[in-house]
């Protein structure tokens, strides 16, 4: 089960208006569209920076983990807005990496520290690594 919170909107150092969204539970790959409902509604509502913060999850599988890789950057069809991700740990995601083989357990783990970046880098792109595996799951149907 996820939960979802959604704290209002707070003051930062950038432009526009900044939404965080709390994500506690597990996290997988079928709840993971409620978290991009969540996302899209708070940039509707005119957001300029979403931050979803994963410090309060329990768990999450490698779906989630390349999902959080997909929704981070800028938002489709809003230039500007942005999306990051922080309080990323380890814990959560120990057993989706140790179900992995050798090869898929490197692979996630690169998703893994692209994602664990500092927040002030958010908007570069994926490593090339780190983007292989995304559309690798795309192209073969979400499996990884």
């Amino acid at each position: 089960m996820i939960t979802l919170a959604t704290t209002a909107t707070t003051t930062w150092a950038g432009t526009g208006r900044r939404v965080v969204v709390v994500v506690g539970g597990e996290l997988n790959g079928s709840n993971l569209l409620d978290l991009g409902v969540v996302i899209r509604r708070a940039v509707a509502d005119g957001a300029h920076r979403v931050v979803v913060d994963v410090s309060a999850l329990v768990r999450g599988d490698h779906a989630a983990l390349l999902g959080l890789a997909e929704l981070r950057g800028e938002v489709p069809g809003w230039p500007g807005c942005m999306v990051d991700v922080t309080g990323l740990g380890w814990a959560s995601f120990r057993v989706a990496l140790l179900k992995q083989s050798p090869e898929d357990f490197q692979r996630l783990q690169t998703v893994f520290r692209e994602l664990d970046r500092p927040a002030s880098v958010v908007s570069l792109p994926l490593s090339t690594a780190a983007r292989a595996l995304v559309l690798r799951r795309e192209t073969e149907g979400g499996v990884v």
